[in-house]
């Protein structure tokens, strides 16, 4: 668990602190030990900025590492296929 996690759901950290960790360089794609990002601890928020930190993390969770990660999964998956069909 990252400080993006703890500070994603807590009401009483504002999304002024939420952007200072992202520019920080904090990663918004962290998972902990359950699996979970940042946006979903977000998606807890009761507080009145909620929506708005949820949005934030949403924006910021669409990178084009989060595509990159995507495609070398499918390229993985395509050579395992090609693999098993030469044996």
């Amino acid at each position: 668990m990252t400080a993006l996690h703890i500070a994603s759901e807590n009401d009483n950290v504002t999304l002024d602190k939420i952007v200072l960790l992202v520019q920080a360089g904090v990663n918004v794609h962290a998972l902990d030990s359950d699996g979970l990002t940042a946006l979903d601890f977000a998606k807890t928020r009761t507080g009145d900025d909620a929506s708005s930190v949820v949005n934030y993390l949403s924006q910021h969770s669409k990178t084009p590492q989060a595509k990159e990660t995507q495609t070398s999964l499918w390229d993985y998956l395509r050579d395992i296929l090609q693999h098993t069909k030469s044996s």
